[in-house]
């Protein structure tokens, strides 16, 4: 009994230190979800599935416009 106990101990201990070391080399994920909003007015090109306003700069004044596509 005392070997099992010991070896269940060690188990636990090992599965502990890994799970640490897997925090500490993985950070969770950025989960935040991004903001979808409707665009007013006409597109510049309807026909494009994705079109990118980029502010040099004001990364915040960035924008990605992604179209659905027709199924």
């Amino acid at each position: 009994m005392a070997g099992l106990r010991r070896s269940t101990t060690s188990g636990a201990l090992a599965a502990a230190v890994l799970l640490g070391l897997r925090d500490v080399l993985e950070p969770p994920p950025d989960d935040e979800p991004a903001v979808v909003v409707d665009a007013p007015g006409e597109p510049d090109d309807p026909a494009a599935p994705l079109v990118l306003r980029f502010d040099p700069e004001s990364p915040s004044g960035t924008v990605a416009i992604v179209r659905e596509q027709p199924r």
